[in-house]
C-alpha cells in the first residue's frame, strides 16, 4: 500500500506515515494514513470477499467505484470524498480523511436517536439529481460498461447463490437476475444505506459506490418523481447553485472533465457494449443550463475557452501590470491580476516589461498584447477543467526557461483566470475547486508584517520583514483580531518615540531605526502593549530576504553598521532566536550561499521554521534539491515566481513529499485580486503571507479569508492543527 502510495506521489520517498486500520466491509480494506500535513484514507479491494464462501472479484472492480465519484461530484459537488489518487492495478485508491468528529456515520447517528427528516430529504434529492445528470447518456453508459463486474459482486453471490440453494424458486430468481442485468437507465449507488452515508457540514455525504445498474422495480419509481428539467431550472435561476449533468464527467483515464450536455431526446440511446439499450425516460430531460453552444476551435466542449482577453491594470505600487480574462463558451468567466515582487531571487520568471522611459520602464503592452494574440489563439477551445493541460501549454508556447518571452506576468494572470473560470462554471468557489470539493478545510495561520524594512522600506533596517504571528489564537478571526491590536499598539509606540516615517510598500510602518535589533525589541513592545504574551500568544517571524545585502559568503548590514561572513551573520541570528520568541525565518542567509543555509538549518531546524524564497523560487526541482541538501524547512509559495498554478502546486507537493512546511505568499507589488487565499485554503497550505494590517490590496485578501470561514459555517474559521504550525520551541 505505502509503494501505492509513493507512486501516486502522496507519500514521499523517506516518509513513513502512521497507518490504523479502520472497519471495512466485506469487500474492501480500509486505512487512515496520517501524513506529515495531512490525513487521508485508502481504500484497498480485496480479491477473496471477507465471507464464509469463496467468492472471488478482480481488484480493479474500484475503478468504478472511483469514477461514480467523480460523476457524482460533477452532478452534485460536494457529495463525495474527493479523490486523491487511484492505483487500478493494485486496487486502491486515496481520498481526503473526514474527521468523524464532524462526518459522523448517518446510521450510529438513527441508533443514538438523532432522525432528522431534512437531511433525509437532501439524501433523495442529492440522488435524485445523480439519477437525473445521467439518465438516457450514452457517454455514462459507456463509461459504466460493468456487466462481468455486476455480475460478480451483485448477481452470483445473491440471486445465483439463492437459486442453487432453493431449485423451486430457480425460474422465479433467474428472471430477476435477467431484468436486473438488463435495467440500465442512470448511474446509482449500488448501495445507499446509512451505515455508507455521512452527516456532513454541508449535506450527506456517500459512500462505497459500485456504479451499479438500478434493481428491476426501483428506478422506474424513482424517474417518475424526478423533477423535469424546467423546474431545476427555474429553481436554479432563483439563485440555488447550479448543478450540471454528469455526462462525460469520467474519462478514460478517470480525469474529470467538463460535464456535458444530457441528451434531450426521450427516446432511447446506444447500448453499451451490444448490451440492452439505455432507456430515456422523463429524467432523461436536460437538466441544468441547457443552451446550445456554437462548435468552436478544436472541438470545443460545452464549457470550453472562448476568449482570453488581457488588460493593463495598475498595482499598489502605481505601476502596470497585466489582468487576464477568460470567457468560457457556457457564459462562465474568471479574471486575475499578476503581482509582481520587489525583492526577487536569481531564478524566477521573468515579467515581461516594455523598458523605454514610460512609467520607469515598467509598462506591460507587450505582456497585454501576448494576452490577446498568441494566447488567446492558443487556448481558445481547451478545457478549462484541466489546468495541468492548460498551464502545460502555456509553457510550451512561451518557450523560454523563465517565461521571459511571453513573460511570467502574461502567464501567471492567465493561469489563474483559468481556474476563476473553471470554478464559476462548476458553480463553486475557487477554493473548492481546487480541493475537488474536499471537505473538513481550514483557513491558514496568518503571518502578518508590523515593520517594513529592506527593499520594501528605502532599506531603513536591513531586515526586510518583522511580522508576528498569533499561533495561539483560537480561530482565523482570532488571529486577525490579534494582530490588529499589535499593529496599532506598535503604531503608537513608533509615534510616541519619534520612529514612525510612515508607511512600507505592504502596509507595515517605515520604520526608523539605528538598528536591526531595535525594530525586534519595539515588535516584542508591541506585543506587549497589546496585551498579548510574546511566544505564548503570538509569535516573531523575519523574513531576512539576506540576498538583498549578501553575497558570495559576505553580508553587509548597513544598519549596524557591520561587515559578516556567512557563520557570523549565522551566530547573530541564532542569537536573536535565542533572546526573542522567533518562530520562523525566511531566507536568513543569501541564495548563492547554500551550504551555510544547510548549516544554519540544521543547527536550529528543530526549533524554527526556516523558509526559502530567493533560494527556491517556488520550483519544485530546488525544493527537492534542498531537501537533499538539508538546507530549509519550509517553502514560501507565490505563483507568479515560477508563472504557472501547475508548478506552484508542483513545489508545494515537492515540500509536502520532503516532509516540510509550506506558506502561500503575496508580493511588494498587489492588488484587489484574492487568488492567493483560494490557493491557501483549496490547497490546504497552513499559513498565509500577504503583508500588512494595513491598505485594501492587503486588507482584501484578509476579509477573503473571513468571507470563506463565513460560508463553512459554524467552526470554518478554525485553524490548521498545531503540528503544522511554527511554534515558538518545538
Amino acid at each position: 500500500m505505502l509503494a501505492s502510495l509513493r507512486r501516486l506521489g502522496l507519500v514521499g520517498p523517506g516518509e513513513r506515515p502512521r497507518l490504523e486500520e479502520l472497519v471495512g466491509g466485506v469487500s474492501s480494506d480500509i486505512w487512515r494514513v496520517d501524513l506529515a500535513t495531512r490525513s487521508i484514507c485508502v481504500k484497498r479491494a480485496l480479491e477473496k470477499l471477507k465471507v464464509e464462501a469463496d467468492w472471488r472479484v478482480p481488484v480493479d472492480r474500484n475503478a468504478h467505484e472511483v469514477a461514480w465519484m467523480r460523476a457524482a461530484d460533477a452532478c452534485v459537488p460536494g457529495c463525495v470524498p474527493p479523490i486523491l489518487g487511484h492505483d487500478p492495478e493494485a486496487g486502491l485508491f486515496a481520498m481526503a480523511f473526514l474527521e468523524p468528529a464532524r462526518h459522523p456515520v448517518w446510521k450510529e447517528e438513527l441508533h443514538a436517536g438523532r432522525a432528522d427528516p431534512d437531511f433525509a430529504a437532501e439524501v433523495g434529492r442529492r440522488l435524485g439529481e445523480i439519477h437525473a445528470g445521467t439518465a438516457g447518456d450514452p457517454g455514462i453508459a459507456r463509461d459504466f460498461a460493468n456487466d462481468a463486474l455486476f455480475h460478480a459482486i451483485r448477481l452470483e453471490p445473491y440471486l445465483e447463490a439463492a437459486a442453487r440453494a432453493h431449485p423451486d424458486l430457480a425460474p422465479a430468481l433467474r428472471a430477476i437476475e435477467r431484468e436486473t442485468a438488463a435495467t440500465k437507465r442512470a448511474l446509482v449507488h449500488g448501495d445507499v444505506s446509512p451505515k455508507n452515508i455521512l452527516v456532513g457540514p454541508s449535506g450527506p455525504i456517500f459512500l462505497d459506490a459500485d456504479g451499479a445498474p438500478a434493481l428491476p422495480g426501483l428506478l422506474p419509481e424513482a424517474c417518475a418523481k424526478l423533477p423535469r428539467a424546467g423546474r431545476l431550472g427555474a429553481r436554479r435561476d432563483a439563485g440555488a447553485p447550479r448543478h450540471t449533468p454528469a455526462s462525460r464527467a469520467v474519462s478514460r483515464e478517470g480525469r474529470r472533465q467538463v460535464p456535458g450536455r444530457v441528451s434531450d431526446r426521450s427516446g432511447q440511446g446506444p447500448g453499451a457494449q451490444g448490451g440492452p439499450e439505455m432507456v430515456a425516460r422523463s429524467a432523461a430531460e436536460p437538466v441544468g443550463d441547457t443552451r446550445r453552444l456554437g462548435e468552436g476551435a478544436r472541438g470545443m466542449s460545452p464549457a470550453g475557452i472562448q476568449t482570453v482577453r488581457g488588460r493593463r491594470v495598475w498595482d499598489s505600487r502605481g505601476r502596470p501590470t497585466v489582468e487576464a480574462e477568460v470567457r468560457l463558451a457556457d457564459g462562465s468567466s474568471g479574471r486575475a491580476i499578476a503581482p509582481g515582487g520587489a525583492s526577487t531571487g536569481q531564478g524566477e520568471a521573468l515579467d515581461r516589461r516594455d523598458g523605454g522611459t514610460a512609467f520607469g520602464g515598467y509598462d506591460v503592452t507587450g505582456a497585454v498584447a501576448a494576452v490577446n494574440g498568441e494566447i488567446a489563439a492558443r487556448l481558445a477551445g481547451l478545457d478549462p477543467e484541466d489546468q495541468v493541460a492548460i498551464d502545460r501549454a502555456l509553457i510550451e508556447l512561451d518557450g523560454t526557461p523563465d517565461k521571459s518571452r511571453l513573460g511570467a506576468n502574461a502567464l501567471v494572470a492567465v493561469s489563474m483566470a483559468v481556474a476563476h473560470a473553471a470554478a464559476a462554471a462548476a458553480g463553486r468557489p475557487l477554493w473548492e475547486h481546487l480541493s475537488d470539493g474536499a471537505m473538513d478545510p481550514h483557513l491558514p495561520l496568518p503571518e502578518i508584517q508590523i515593520f517594513g524594512g529592506g527593499a520594501h522600506a528605502g532599506r531603513r533596517v536591513d531586515v526586510q520583514d518583522f511580522m508576528v504571528v498569533a499561533t495561539g489564537a483560537a480561530d482565523y478571526a482570532q488571529a486577525l483580531d490579534w494582530t490588529a491590536e499589535v499593529y496599532r499598539a506598535a503604531g503608537r509606540l513608533m509615534a510616541e518615540a519619534g520612529r514612525l516615517q510612515g508607511v512600507a510598500d505592504e502596509g507595515g510602518f517605515w520604520p526608523a531605526f539605528d538598528g536591526n535589533e531595535q525594530a525586534l525589541e519595539m515588535l516584542l513592545r508591541a506585543i506587549e502593549g497589546a496585551g498579548l504574551t510574546p511566544g505564548e500568544q503570538v509569535g516573531i517571524s523575519l523574513d531576512v530576504a539576506a540576498s538583498e545585502f549578501g553575497r558570495d559568503g559576505v553580508y553587509r548590514l548597513a544598519r549596524d553598521g557591520r561587515t559578516l561572513g556567512s557563520d557570523g551573520l549565522s551566530e547573530l541570528l541564532q542569537g536573536w532566536l535565542e533572546r526573542y520568541p522567533i518562530v520562523s525565518i525566511e531566507d536568513p542567509l543569501a541564495e548563492d550561499d547554500d551550504a551555510a543555509l544547510a548549516r544554519f538549518t540544521q543547527a536550529v531546524g528543530d526549533s524554527v521554521q526556516v523558509i526559502g524564497d530567493d533560494y527556491l523560487v517556488t520550483d519544485a526541482e530546488r525544493v527537492r534539491a534542498a531537501a537533499k541538501l538539508g538546507a530549509c524547512n519550509a517553502v514560501l509559495i507565490k505563483p507568479n515566481q515560477v508563472g504557472t498554478l501547475t508548478e506552484a502546486r508542483a513545489a508545494l507537493e515537492a515540500a509536502r513529499e520532503a516532509g516540510w512546511g509550506a506558506v502561500v505568499s503575496a508580493r511588494s507589488g498587489e492588488s484587489e485580486d484574492v487568488t492567493i487565499v483560494h490557493l491557501a485554503v483549496g490547497w490546504g497550505v497552513p499559513q498565509l503571507k500577504v503583508g500588512s494590517f494595513a491598505r485594501s490590496e492587503r486588507m482584501a485578501k484578509w476579509n477573503e479569508g473571513l468571507r470563506i470561514a463565513d460560508a463553512l459555517g459554524p467552526g470554518g474559521g478554525r485553524l490548521p492543527p498545531r503540528r503544522f504550525l511554527p511554534i515558538h520551541g518545538t
